[in-house]
């Protein structure tokens, strides 16, 4: 009976003393196959960002001509100053914020929004920034929303009366110095929350986070929802990060709300339905795949402009600023992108600043925020404060957020970390 009870432990054990030869004999080769396989895929992926930048310096060939610059460089002779968050008694404590999300004039003055002490707060307010004072005034005043259980994104001036808010719970309207809360018709909630704006046709249209979808704002502060895109936005769509108005139609552009994914696309809406018009390479668009957002979108003549992610790996000259003419699409400066520019994960803003087409970069958790000016030239000069893109001390990643103008000063909030909420202010000599 022992032997019997024995046999199996016993059979047991010659397997295990089996299966480790095995293993001994065989580990080499699967190591060595493996070492195979991943440099494969290696190879793979390095054959496919060079066929990316080869596309774009094919792509090159068709990109839409940008107005001709006339004068000097509006960066020739001025001077950048810190408008709020240098904890010099200038706005918010130095430590509270994470980011400057929002710029927008109303009333003549610049109002930003921000968020923290981390990237979804739980912290949200909207100040008034001035040379003279910076003051609060939104968030647990006026009327607006808790600002110790908020966070907000994109500003909007609708005109100079009236200021819209993205803010955690709804959209708020700041006129006559009261904010009120206009979310009527929207589905929100705490995963789905307002984010973009714009003025289209007289009435603003709003685009959301969380549930990718375009409002527009009626009579009686009412939002009406327009259609989806037959199909739905595409895999991976998270936001709605930015709308504009473009030759008549509303142009969107979509992102994961992580730095991966292949979200990024451009659509645009002729009042009935939604088109594709960018990504994938459609139209002549960026074809690589996994590039996560479109940034921001703005209008340089009779361009459109689009701002995309660059992820890790991206080919060093390839360029992340496409133009469009409403037909096709065309890459910016290819083959002349700056190694700090390069480096960036982010290009988060674009504008047209006295003529001249300027962009927002930066990282996240390295230091390598800029601000950039499209010279004469057709390549990038950085053009942002000093502080910017200058090796950091262990604080964090830093990136140029959101940039807005008055029409003579030039303003850039910045975000990465706790602290790292600022506005810059350049004024031109």
């Amino acid at each position: 009976m022992t032997l019997l009870w024995l046999l199996p432990i016993l059979a047991a054990v010659c397997g295990l003393l089996l299966a480790a030869a095995l293993l001994r004999r065989w580990l080499p080769r699967l190591r060595a196959e493996f070492r195979q396989l991943r440099a494969a895929a290696r190879a793979v992926e390095t054959m496919s960002l060079e066929r990316e930048l080869g596309y774009q310096m094919q792509m090159a060939g068709q990109t839409p001509a940008l107005p001709s610059a006339s004068g000097a460089s509006p960066f020739a002779n001025g001077a950048w100053t810190v408008l709020a968050g240098d904890g010099g008694g200038r706005g918010w404590p130095v430590d509270a914020f994470y980011k400057v999300r929002g710029l927008a004039m109303h009333r003549g003055a610049l109002h930003a929004s921000l968020t923290g002490p981390k990237a979804d707060g739980p912290g949200g307010q909207v100040w008034r920034l001035s040379d003279e004072a910076c003051a609060q005034v939104g968030g647990d005043l006026a009327g607006s929303w808790r600002a110790d259980d908020s966070f907000v994104d994109h500003l909007f001036s609708v005109d100079d009366n009236t200021l819209l808010a993205a803010e955690k719970t709804g959209v708020w309207r700041l006129s006559d110095s009261q904010w009120t809360h206009i979310s009527h018709g929207l589905a929100l909630g705490e995963k789905c929350g307002p984010y973009s704006f714009a003025s289209w046709k007289g009435q603003v249209v709003m685009g959301q986070w969380g549930h990718p979808r375009v409002a527009q704002l009626g009579a009686d502060d009412q939002w009406t929802y327009l259609p989806d895109p037959e199909g739905g936005w595409g895999a991976g769509v998270r936001t709605i990060y930015c709308l504009i108005a473009f030759k008549g139609m509303l142009y969107a552009g979509t992102g994961t709300g992580r730095l991966t994914g292949p979200a990024s696309a451009v659509w645009r809406y002729d009042g009935t339905s939604w088109e594709k018009v960018g990504g994938a390479g459609i139209r002549g668009s960026w074809a690589r795949e996994g590039l996560p957002f479109v940034l921001s979108l703005a209008v340089f003549g009779e361009c459109l402009v689009a701002t995309v992610s660059r992820p890790e790996d991206t080919p060093k000259g390839a360029s992340s600023v496409w133009l469009f003419d409403g037909e096709r699409w065309g890459p910016l400066a290819v083959g002349a992108t700056p190694a700090l520019m390069a480096e960036s994960l982010i290009m988060n803003d674009a504008i047209v600043y006295k003529g001249r087409l300027v962009v927002a970069t930066g990282h996240g958790t390295r230091r390598p925020a800029q601000v950039w000016m499209l010279d004469d030239s057709h390549g990038w000069r950085p053009v942002g404060p000093p502080e910017l893109g200058q090796p950091g001390s262990g604080d964090g990643g830093w990136w140029v957020y959101r940039l807005c103008t008055d029409g003579e000063r030039l303003y850039a909030s910045t975000a990465g970390h706790r602290g790292a909420a600022k506005v810059f202010c350049f004024t031109p000599a």
